[in-house]
């Protein structure tokens, strides 16, 4: 972790203005649907909060714009040094996750539709992260 930290800090990144708000848009979208399982809105739980959408948007800009840096620079890693995850490592980690979550066939078949870039993207984080540790050790 620390390695990769100051990979990214030594690291000077653009980051793409639709990149940005891609990714605040997707932090926005995962806080929501976890404050939704505890029964409240965004709105009700900000305001408990003393803070306004737009404050919690800026919170998350900030938040993102480390996470955008992160995944800019850990993407080109992976390119230069050509890391690849197969379709067999995906299928592997689909297999760990079924028997994991111990879901029905329909439920684990829309979960690998819904769900293969988010464990591709997974795989080749980790596979980068090792090779990192590796060549720095």
């Amino acid at each position: 972790d620390k390695l990769m930290r100051a990979i990214v800090d030594d690291s000077e990144v653009e980051v793409l203005e639709d990149k940005m708000k891609a990714k605040v848009d997707e932090m926005y979208k995962y806080y929501e649907s976890q404050i939704a399982q505890y029964g409240l809105d965004i709105t009700t739980y900000l305001s408990m909060q003393n803070m306004t959408i737009e404050a919690f948007r800026d919170e998350l800009a900030k938040q993102a714009m480390e996470a955008a840096k992160f995944d800019v620079v850990i993407d080109e890693i992976r390119k230069l040094e050509n890391i690849l995850v197969t379709e067999e490592e995906i299928e592997e980690e689909f297999a760990m996750y079924k028997d994991y979550y111990q879901i029905s066939e329909e439920e684990f078949a829309n979960f690998k539709a819904t769900k293969k870039d988010a464990v591709e993207n997974h795989l080749l984080m980790k596979k980068t992260a090792e090779y990192l540790m590796k060549e720095n050790n």
